[in-house]
């Protein structure tokens, strides 16, 4: 009986202590998944917070800002929404091969939205791949048919590879699904000057300049429209400054002195301020100034042609100045320039006359800035 009784306490006790044991553990496990879901959760909260400030520098202009912010969004695990928004900013600073990556990784994680195919149709009609291009826009149609932006940006790699009849169906068909949508009127205008078709150029030209509200781009239709018919491109104009008090007699002296370009390439949203149109002056001569965490940055430069020289002042916050002498190109909005230790800048001249782009050190640190002239 004592023996039984023995072997039954030391059962129980046995069984306690599994039960303990077995308890201690799962409470542990339990203890670290709870840890592990907080990391992520916080992790996931600091990409979304990332991905919301990228998202608003983008909406102000902030292009290079947004950029950075985007990018630690996207190194904490962001929604693809990242990419997408990232490659909109790469975009619109003329960094079209970044921007088409960038679309690209938002397609591997949306791959059923068309504007990915849309967005990403859109760089490589800016980089020349217009038969990527099409390949992007008919998949975007194929989703989604009713899309004029698709159309639209097919009909532009079509107008850029001189298919103008194909191009002007397909601007047709951005209008049918989106009828207010100035740019396809333009292009309209544009693909029918290019095929030889004066009369339908004028009329969508016409059009054009009645929906169009912004009086650089009134100057700019009115210039096609002159080499059409110039005695009634510039009656259309005085017709619309009585109508509109925001078109001045500089716009006008404007139309006078605005040059008929053949724009052999306009890309879809052409008012977007990096669509690689001429700024009202193009010289870079003059002082630009910028600023990179703390630092002043400020450029001097020379003009002569396509040539450029001048010197990049770097003051630290605490005053310390480097000054470094460089030479380089401007060409088409485009500015390429370096310095003998290896250092270089690429950027681009925007319609605000603004100068966006990279500068990489010698050492390959690449650091986004944005100049502005100053005047």
């Amino acid at each position: 009986m004592t023996t039984g009784c023995t072997h039954h306490h030391l059962l129980k006790a046995m069984l306690t202590v599994g039960v303990t044991f077995l308890f201690s553990y799962n409470m542990t496990l339990a203890s670290n998944e709870g840890v592990d879901l907080f990391r992520q959760k916080r992790v996931l909260n600091a990409a979304q917070t990332f991905l919301e400030e990228g998202k608003r520098e983008l909406a102000r202009g902030g292009y290079v800002r947004s950029i950075r912010v985007l990018s630690q969004a996207i190194n904490k695990g962001a929604d693809p929404e990242a990419f997408k928004l990232r490659g909109r900013a790469y975009d619109s600073i003329g960094e079209d091969e970044k921007a088409v990556a960038d679309f690209s990784s938002y397609i591997g994680g949306r791959g059923s939205d068309p504007e990915g195919y849309i967005l990403r149709g859109d760089a490589h009609n800016a980089h020349h791949g217009h038969e990527k291009a099409l390949a992007d826009f008919t998949k975007a149609i194929e989703l989604d048919p009713s899309s004029g932006d698709a159309y639209l940006g097919r009909g532009i790699a079509y107008l850029s590879l001189e298919e103008y009849e194909l191009a002007i169906k397909e601007f047709r068909l951005a209008l049918q699904y989106d009828a207010g949508n100035i740019d396809a009127l333009i292009d309209l205008g544009l693909a029918s000057m290019f095929a030889n078709r004066p009369e339908d150029a004028k009329g969508y030209f016409e059009k054009a300049l009645e929906a169009e509200q912004d009086p650089k781009w009134k100057v700019r239709i009115t210039a096609w429209m002159r080499g059409l018919d110039p005695g009634a491109a510039s009656e259309n104009l005085r017709g619309g400054r009585d109508q509109d008090n925001s078109t001045d007699q500089e716009t006008e002296r404007a139309v006078q002195e605005a040059p008929v370009e053949g724009a052999t390439r306009p890309l879809r949203h052409l008012k977007k301020p990096f669509a690689g149109l001429k700024s009202a002056r193009t010289s870079l001569s003059g002082s630009w100034q910028g600023a990179y965490m703390g630092s002043k940055l400020r450029m001097q430069f020379q003009q002569t042609g396509r040539n450029i020289s001048g010197i990049l002042q770097v003051q630290s916050p605490s005053g310390h100045e480097n000054v470094y002498n460089f030479i380089g190109t401007f060409d088409h909005g485009k500015v390429v320039a370096s310095h003998q230790s290896g250092s270089n800048f690429r950027g681009s001249l925007t319609d605000e006359r603004r100068l966006v782009g990279i500068l990489t050190t010698a050492e390959g640190v690449k650091i986004p800035v944005d100049f502005s002239e100053n005047q």
